[in-house]
């Protein structure tokens, strides 16, 4: 009996391990039914997906920009501006697109090339009389400012003129460059002191004048400017027995191109008497005037287009008779003027009278004005006079006058400066 009870006892066991382990397989089966249904999902999902090189191409999809937005280029015309209708030839073709429509819509017609609107009172569309703006100017758009080019117009020339050492910058659309380049005078020496016939200081040589025309493709966008500058004359200390030279003149230059140039030479002094060479160039410069003994200076020289030398300083005989400092070239019209010259207080010589250069509309103003120097008048009882200083650009500076001994000679006059002018033509 109470064996079939343990076995009995032991067959409910197993019925309830048998139940668990059933309820362990349904789980089972639920779960990888769940995983089934969600792998399924992803799959799905997948298939649907865009690549990145997908991304702002046709048939692609639109990038949001960093404000989580769509950028206008990527948005259909009618989502930017759903009002503008666009362009219609005519009336006609306007109202045939577009036989209905709802206040705000406009349209461009050709034939009135005006704005049309919607009007929704009278249900049609209704010609503003407005004109349309202005889509482009010349081939330009937005905000337009128009060269002389641009309406067929020649560009005008610019004129630059370079007092002092600088750098020239080529401007865009330059077709030529045309320059002209002047270098300084010299200055004139000074007289002496002394017993005997003693002649007057020597006058300072006139600088060179150079022309020169360039196509902008021979110069450089940048070039370096050299202006000579105005140079001193000799200045004598009272007792001196002995003539003070004057400074040399320097030359004027355009570097257009690396090592490429164009120079303009200075006029030149020498020691004692003798008158400054002039400046060397196919425009040359005239050369000073040279004092001579007991005699009056000898006028300057013209030049062969260049700037003209000063007049030599006034000499004292050995019978202390003084004599006038020497002219340098001067026009007629200051004949009657003659004794302030002699004198060296002002410079006469206008430069630049072998080349006729009088129609050209800006190097005429600069070639013109080179006023050489006079030279001092000798002195037998008092200073010697002093040599003109040269105005404006490259003219010698005239010699000082000769005086006795205890008396001061003659300063000699300064040398004018060199310029440079730029004409650019566009």
């Amino acid at each position: 009996m109470d064996d079939n009870f343990d076995h009995l006892d032991k067959v409910k066991l197993e019925d309830r391990h048998l139940e668990g382990l059933r309820e362990a397989v349904d789980a089972a089966g639920g779960t990888i039914g769940d995983q089934a249904e969600s792998l399924a999902s992803i799959e799905e999902t997948l298939a649907g997906k865009q690549s990145r090189s997908e991304r702002g191409v046709a048939g692609g999809y639109a990038p949001l920009a960093n404000d989580r937005r769509v950028p206008l280029e990527f948005l259909p015309e009618g989502v930017i501006n759903s009002n503008d209708k666009g362009w219609f030839a005519t009336p006609a073709d306007l109202m045939e697109a577009h036989p209905l429509g709802i206040n705000g819509y406009w349209a461009i017609v050709g034939t009135t090339d005006s704005v049309w609107v919607w009007d929704g009172n009278s249900l049609a569309w209704v010609d503003t009389q407005q004109r349309s703006p202005v889509s482009s100017v010349n081939g330009h758009t937005g905000k337009v400012v128009l060269e002389a080019a641009d309406v067929g117009a020649a560009r005008p020339s610019t004129v630059e003129v370079f007092l002092q050492s600088a750098t020239y910058f080529k401007p865009a659309g330059a077709k030529g460059i045309e320059v002209l380049l002047i270098g300084s005078g010299s200055g004139g020496n000074s007289g002496r002191t002394g017993t005997g016939s003693l002649p007057g200081g020597g006058a300072g040589g006139g600088a060179a004048i150079t022309h020169a025309e360039l196509l902008a493709p021979e110069v450089a966008d940048s070039c370096a400017v050299v202006v000579a500058a105005a140079s001193t004359g000799g200045f004598a200390a009272p007792g001196q027995a002995y003539h003070l030279q004057g400074a040399a003149g320097k030359a004027s230059a355009f570097h257009f191109n690396g090592s490429a140039r164009i120079v303009a030479n200075g006029g030149d002094s020498t020691v004692d008497a003798n008158g400054g060479p002039a400046g060397a160039g196919v425009l040359a410069g005239g050369a000073g005037g040279s004092g001579a003994a007991g005699a009056a200076g000898a006028a300057g020289a013209k030049g062969s287009g260049g700037a003209p030398g000063g007049g030599a300083g006034g000499g004292v005989s050995a019978t202390d008779v003084a004599y006038s400092g020497g002219l340098s070239p001067y026009p007629p019209q200051y004949t009657d003027r003659m004794t302030t010259y002699v004198t060296g207080s002002n410079g006469i010589a206008p430069g630049g009278d072998a080349i006729d250069m009088s129609t050209h509309p800006v190097f005429s103003l600069y070639l013109r004005p080179g006023l050489a120097g006079a030279g001092g008048a000798g002195a037998a009882d008092t200073d010697g006079g002093d040599g003109g200083s040269a105005g404006g650009f490259g003219a010698g500076g005239g010699g000082g006058g000769s005086t006795r001994a205890g008396y001061t000679p003659g300063k000699g006059g300064a040398g004018a400066p060199g310029v440079v002018v730029v004409i650019t033509h566009f």
